[in-house]
């Protein structure tokens, strides 16, 4: 017997990666899929990122391409033992949550079902449903170049970009993601051994030598050549890898020319910087504070809009017409190893007098779980922990915040290898991100310093409740012979190809998941043209929803960016 919509487990196109391949920065929440934008799932899909234009590019249906790329991702969310895993930033295994082992099997049942990402490793869809082609946009958050990035926002030059030794120990970092990447590719293959593999590179998001007005200006020039420079390292890093590994390298990394930030052109194809609500917010609990204290940055900043995506797509259909059939080995093969390719050297930028003898420098969680950048506040109390194995036993470690170093301790390492410690942040730190570091000996012996990007915000007075609460909008009324959802008009999409562009007209199924939280929304018309110029600005709708509590944020913004930026110039 067979169900009304029943199709089998088949799948032409599935797209993996970070957030560069999710689509967080999309301008409008209402793109996002269903169970990607919830309080403890922020992975962030937008039906309006490149994979989602790819497909209809090529007239592939909904029903067989999905993307499980999800914002935050590293390459551990890609592959990787599922014993122990309970998904990206251990999601599942919050406390907040409090899942027994029934409902953790259920939740990644669901998610394997219903393609929900951020829950299981993103191989796993790879292995159940063989597509047919897959690309890979990975790499930038195992360097935690994506999280230095945002310290660079701070008054005055940011220690990664404007010393030798961080510039240095950044780099070193972004080559020590080749073999990570190498082993991610090679893996995805022995999970489908037909699939055709792409390995997505990063878009140039800044002109460094361009104007910079408003939020840009908040980026110095040491800070821009730092970002344009990073971008261009970790992409030879991403091709260098996908050629030992022997998938195709896609390079996309001039793909928005001058619709940067402090490009030339007017259409931006990049976020400055976006109010968010992804950070925890110490004062989420404390009423209406939050209301004016919200957190300023949110993780939409310096990602591709919507247009940025156009252009990506655009980008991938000149360099690989149609993914599903493309010979990149030449010979039908569809991996082609290269035993020969090693990691590239850093370029004189990163070590204009050779390599000295650094710390290792690694990203890590040192605050806990939790996806995106942990929120801090002056004299709480915080614990370090890391796993046994860690660092080397009975051996001294010491505690610092940066940018300005300020001690926080020195502690013993446990005799397994394992750190477990309490820390008061200091009062008196600027707000905004800051880096927490545990300088140390590696398991192995070698010296280390493991760090992680946080936000700090000075405490604020308790406003307390008015005597007379707001009462709660009225809900819209609902038609009780249809309780669905509208279904979006019908969506015309201009394919780029190598003729003359056709018009593909579709009907495009809303996305529902059952999941924590729910929300969908319908596409707008989309075009991507043939052409290396950017789509005109009048062509792209972005929707705003703006409300009173944008409009207080936005007050609240205004004040502090004007501070900020007068402080920098000074």
């Amino acid at each position: 017997m067979r169900a009304d919509d029943y199709f089998a487990n088949r799948i032409d196109y599935l797209a993996l990666g970070d957030s560069f391949s999710s689509g967080e920065g999309e301008t409008s929440d209402a793109y996002y899929l269903g169970g990607t934008n919830d309080i403890y799932e922020k992975c962030h899909v937008s039906s309006r990122s490149y994979p989602f234009l790819i497909a209809r590019q090529l007239s592939i249906s909904p029903n067989f391409m999905k993307s499980v790329a999800c914002s935050g991702a590293e390459t551990k969310d890609v592959v990787g033992l599922d014993d122990g895993y309970n998904g990206q930033g251990d999601r599942l295994g919050l406390s907040d949550i409090n899942f027994t082992s029934s409902d953790m099997v259920l939740a990644k049942y669901q998610a394997i079902n219903d393609f929900i990402p951020g829950r299981i490793h993103q191989e796993d869809f790879v292995d159940k449903y063989q597509p047919k082609a897959i690309t890979v946009g990975l790499g930038g958050n195992d360097a935690g170049f994506m999280d230095v990035l945002q310290t660079c926002l701070m008054p005055g030059t940011c220690e990664a970009a404007g010393t030798l030794q961080g510039r240095e120990k950044m780099a070193l970092e972004v080559q020590g993601v080749y073999g990570k990447l190498v082993d991610t590719y090679k893996k995805i293959h022995v999970d489908s051994p037909n699939s055709k593999i792409y390995a997505i590179g990063y878009p140039q998001i800044i002109n460094p030598d361009g104007m910079c007005l408003g939020t840009a200006s908040f980026l110095d020039s040491t800070e821009r050549q730092f970002v344009y420079e990073g971008i261009r390292y970790l992409n030879r890093v991403v091709a260098a890898a996908a050629k030992a590994a022997g998938v195709k390298y896609v390079d996309i990394e001039n793909s928005y020319g001058q619709n940067v930030i402090c490009g030339l052109d007017a259409l931006t194809a990049v976020n400055l910087i976006r109010l968010g609500d992804d950070i925890i917010d110490p004062f989420k609990d404390v009423p209406f504070v939050n209301m004016v204290t919200g957190n300023v940055i949110g993780n939409e900043s310096f990602h591709p809009t919507p247009v940025g995506h156009q252009l990506d797509a655009l980008s991938i259909a000149n360099s690989v017409p149609n993914i599903l059939t493309d010979d990149y080995c030449g010979n039908g093969m569809v991996v082609c190893p290269d035993d020969s390719v090693v990691a590239p050297e850093p370029s004189l930028y990163w070590l204009p007098d050779g390599k000295h003898n650094y710390m290792l420098q690694k990203i890590t969680k040192l605050l806990g779980a939790g996806g995106g950048v942990r929120g801090i506040t002056a004299a709480e109390i915080v614990n370090i922990a890391l796993g046994s194995q860690s660092l080397q036993p009975g051996s001294l470690v010491s505690v610092a915040i940066h940018s300005n170093p300020i001690a926080l301790g020195e502690f013993t390492v446990a005799g397994d290898g394992s750190v477990s410690v309490n820390i008061t942040i200091p009062d008196g730190l600027e707000d905004g991100y800051h880096t927490i570091h545990l300088y140390g000996t590696s398991y192995s012996g070698e010296a280390i310093d493991l760090y992680q990007v946080v936000a700090y915000k000075k405490p604020r007075p308790v406003v307390s409740q008015p005597l007379t609460q707001p009462q709660p909008p009225v809900q819209p009324a609902v038609d009780n012979q249809d309780n669905t959802k509208a279904k979006p008009d019908s969506v015309a999409v201009v394919v780029a190809a190598k003729t003359e562009p056709k018009v593909v007209t579709y009907q495009e199924p809303l996305v529902h998941s059952a999941v924590l939280g729910e929300q969908s929304g319908p596409l707008n018309q989309l075009s991507v043209i043939n052409s290396p110029v950017a789509p005109d600005a009048k062509d792209v709708k972005v929707e705003a929803d703006i409300n009173g509590y944008l409009i207080a944020c936005a007050v609240v913004v205004v004040i502090a960016l004007v501070m900020i930026f007068v402080t920098k110039v000074l």
